[in-house]
């Protein structure tokens, strides 16, 4: 049963690595913190050319935090405007006891881009993130967007398709 779970605890301790890594390396003049609504401010990563579009939006697994995607914003910031931000409970955003689904990541997701003044973006979700995007689309549809990218996860029915 040992044998099973090392590859997984090997591969979480290496991405975790990863993003400690990435964090000590990233540049925090260009983060700053954007207000949700409900007392929510997300750390948003901003990079590239701003008048570059489409604009592409980095969305994290659970507990990776922006800084996960700091090698694609340094990539793609020499064409693209590029962001990522820590979702609500993650990284340097604002945690909370509630709200911690896919449909309200959602929400705080439409929020910030509209705050940031982004139209017609790419989504681009890893993992937990990748739920996130399908609730985005679930709700607000996809005329507003540029595409999405989905990497690396499997589509639930969110928590209310969860069985106790």
């Amino acid at each position: 049963m040992l044998s099973v779970f090392r590859p997984v605890l090997l591969l979480s301790a290496i991405v975790c690595l990863s993003a400690m890594r990435a964090r000590a390396q990233s540049n925090t003049e260009s983060s700053h913190m954007v207000e949700v609504g409900n007392g929510v401010s997300l750390r948003v990563i901003e990079a590239g050319k701003p008048e570059a579009r489409p604009v592409l939006v980095f969305i994290p697994g659970w507990s990776a935090g922006a800084d996960i995607w700091r090698h694609q914003l340094e990539t793609f910031a020499k064409t693209h405007r590029v962001i990522a931000f820590d979702p609500r409970s993650q990284g340097e955003s604002t945690k909370t006891s509630s709200g911690n689904t896919p449909e309200i990541r959602a929400q705080d997701l439409h929020a910030f881009l509209e705050r940031l003044g982004v139209r017609r973006p790419v989504l681009i979700g890893w993992s937990q993130g990748v739920q996130d995007v399908a609730a985005y689309v679930e709700r607000y549809g996809t005329k507003e967007l540029a595409g999405i990218v989905l990497v690396d996860a499997a589509i639930s029915d969110g928590a209310d398709g969860m069985a106790a």
